[in-house]
């Protein structure tokens, strides 16, 4: 309406159109969360895993759950910051860069190590509940 509040012409107002992709929301499935998280803590260690806060972030990981199927799923975050770079930049304030900043810098060989472990982790978790 603001193009109205102008004095455009009906004819020349512009045409808005909302497109039916997007990206919903992700939903982490709180059993299979509270389970998985559990493994991978066991095996990596309980201090190397942390709760973050929930955020709204765009993610088209979330469609895989949105199949008829409706699998269960979640969607969890490996660190990649060598730790002592981590904690000085927390200790100062520092906010460090973002995963598609052109100035992340991650410790490749621990976070490939961390991530391989984790997720194949989660996939044994799965498979010994569907054992059975």
């Amino acid at each position: 309406n603001q193009a109205r509040a102008f004095g455009l012409p009906e004819d020349k107002l512009p045409v808005v159109t909302r497109e039916e992709n997007y990206t919903p929301s992700l939903y982490n499935d709180p059993a299979l969360v509270k389970s998985t998280m559990a493994a991978i803590a066991k095996q990596i260690g309980a201090d190397n895993v942390r709760e973050l806060p929930a955020v709204m972030g765009g993610e088209d990981f979330s469609r895989y759950g949105r199949t008829a199927d409706k699998i269960p799923g979640f969607l969890f975050w490996v660190g990649a910051v060598d730790p002592d770079v981590y904690a000085k930049a927390k200790a100062s304030g520092e906010t460090l860069p973002s995963l598609h900043s052109p100035f992340f810098a991650p410790d490749p060989r621990r976070t490939i190590i961390t991530a391989v472990d984790a997720m194949s982790t989660a996939a044994l978790n799965l498979l010994e509940k569907s054992d059975g």
